[in-house]
This record gives C-alpha cells, sequence and structure tokens, in this order.
C-alpha cells in the first residue's frame, strides 16, 4: 500500500499501463511489426479499443501500416504467416500449422484475422507474459 501511494502519481502520469486492452495491444504490435509499441501508439490504440474499435481493426491498421510495407513489402499468403512465425513464435513455421492458416484464409478470415489468432495464441501470450503481466511499460 505504501508503494502504491508513493508511485500513484507517476503512474497515473501513465509511463505504466496496466489493463488487458494495453496487453493487447503490445501484443498485436510484437506480432505485427515484431517491436514493443511506442506510448503514443499504445495509448491511441488502448483508447481505440475501450472505445469500440475491434482488435481486427488494429491488426489491420498495423498491417496496413507504412511500416509493415516498409519492412516486409508485399508478402503472398505463405510468406505472411510464415512471418507472422518469425514475430510471434520466433521460429520457422510448421507445415501443419502453415496449412491450418491457408486453410482459413481459404474459408474467408482475412489477413488481420490470422495476426490476431497470432497474437492472441496461448504461446504468444506465454512468450510476452513478462511485457505485459504487470502491465505495459512505455520506453
Amino acid at each position: 500500500t505504501e508503494h502504491i501511494e508513493k508511485t500513484r502519481g507517476i503512474v497515473e502520469a501513465g509511463l505504466w499501463l496496466r489493463d488487458d486492452q494495453a496487453a493487447m495491444v503490445a501484443r498485436m504490435y510484437n506480432a505485427a511489426l515484431e517491436r514493443l509499441g511506442d506510448a503514443d501508439g499504445i495509448i491511441a490504440w488502448t483508447n481505440g479499443l475501450k472505445g469500440g474499435v475491434t482488435l481486427k481493426a488494429v491488426a489491420e491498421g498495423l498491417i496496413n501500416s507504412s511500416e509493415f510495407q516498409q519492412k516486409y513489402g508485399t508478402l503472398d499468403d505463405d510468406g505472411f504467416i510464415k512471418q507472422l512465425y518469425r514475430n510471434v513464435l520466433d521460429r520457422e513455421d510448421d507445415a501443419g500449422g502453415v496449412s491450418a492458416w491457408h486453410g482459413a484464409l481459404d474459408q474467408g478470415a482475412s489477413r488481420a484475422d490470422v495476426v490476431v489468432g497470432f497474437s492472441e495464441s496461448p504461446e504468444h501470450q506465454i512468450k510476452l507474459a513478462g511485457v505485459t503481466d504487470n502491465g505495459v511499460m512505455f520506453m
């Protein structure tokens, strides 16, 4: 309690944000752009989620960004899926997983749906737990 009171001003000033939506946005930055989100981006997208923007819309925004395009260029579905394996899971893909994601795309899932699937996967949540479990720190 004493520590909470001593740090209340700093925390409330926005240097540290502890909530589930901010954690989802942080994971989304890692999934789409393979980096931690900047403070302005985390705050804006988190506020968007709280205001009714969907996680799919966050994914669309990030994968349609100029940063994504500059970083990865034009990817076909196979390249897109394989890049997500590298970004999100820090490993190369497996044939079964790639096939399943191709199947999802063939059945009408969007690329944003695929990003959300990777980003919110248990494996990714565990991987980023140290970054998100106690709040999202802004650098």
